[in-house]
């Protein structure tokens, strides 16, 4: 589910353009609140909105819901961690990490790390997976975001075609987190090109925002969403996007028909499953 301009109290809301544009290099909690506020405000509903979490010592934000347990951590180094019944857990590494202050959680529930290197990261729990924002201050920035993802053992993340999206798969080839198509967006709303890469253990995304002339902030996101929360019902399915759906559909066929149809209530979200295989 998502929702806009839910990021933070009026005093951390600013014009789109005006977070980070002049942070030499450091990304403050408020910037990341205001520019995903302002990306919110210009593209509609590319935010997602925070489900109730709890804080433990370790984790800045622990949510435990429908079979699914996300716990974001108060240390960036130590990485989000995804876990589902009847799937092995699955840890993702923050882009940067080593360049970025401790959690800071926003009003809403997002979790915030301030940045050093003309970037910053933010995590969002959401019902069925975390969403994972990186705000770009300024052409300083890097271009190239890397999500280490802990594979369960003989397992690997796999891109699907035509930039929809990508799969985490486990040892036997079964998915367990699907990320649909990547998206990046200027304070203006202008799309950034954008892509993923991977070695079969990390996800890249690369965001082009030296390629032209982009208004700063630039936002961008991975979204890491469970198998089950992301097919296990016409809603989660159509939440994937339809090219990730297709392209999903086509990579694991089978696996899609007969493990995750019979669960689909209504006939027309498995349209596109059936006829892509």
């Amino acid at each position: 589910m998502v929702a806009s301009a839910v990021i933070a109290a009026g005093a951390l809301v600013a014009l789109p353009g005006s977070a980070a544009a002049d942070s030499g290099g450091t990304v403050s909690s408020s910037e990341i609140a205001s520019a995903l506020t302002g990306t919110d405000r210009q593209n509609g509903s590319l935010v997602a909105e925070p489900v109730p979490s709890k804080t433990d010592t370790d984790s800045a934000a622990v949510v435990k819901q429908d079979g699914n347990v996300f716990e974001v951590p108060k240390n960036p180094e130590d990485g989000v961690s995804l876990q589902s019944d009847g799937t092995p857990e699955v840890s993702i590494s923050l882009p940067n990490a080593e360049a970025s202050g401790d959690a800071k959680r926003l009003k809403d529930g997002t979790v915030a790390y301030p940045g050093t290197d003309g970037s910053a990261q933010a995590v969002i729990p959401t019902d069925g997976g975390v969403q994972m924002l990186t705000t770009i201050a300024d052409k300083s920035a890097p271009t190239r975001y890397d999500y280490k993802v802990e594979v369960p053992e003989g397992g690997k993340v796999e891109l699907l075609p035509d930039n929809a999206g990508a799969v985490v798969l486990d040892g036997d080839g079964n998915p367990v987190i699907v990320v649909p198509a990547p998206w990046a967006k200027d304070a203006n709303g202008t799309a950034v090109p954008t892509r993923f890469e991977t070695d079969g253990t990390t996800l890249t995304q690369v965001v082009e925002h030296t390629s032209g002339s982009y208004s700063y902030p630039v936002v961008a996101d991975p979204f890491f969403k469970s198998l089950i929360n992301a097919i296990g019902g016409c809603v989660g399915w159509a939440s994937i996007g339809q090219g990730s759906a297709t392209a999903l559909a086509k990579r694991i066929g089978r696996i899609v028909v007969t493990k995750f149809i019979p669960f689909i209530g209504w006939a027309s979200c498995a349209v596109g499953a059936y006829a892509a295989w």
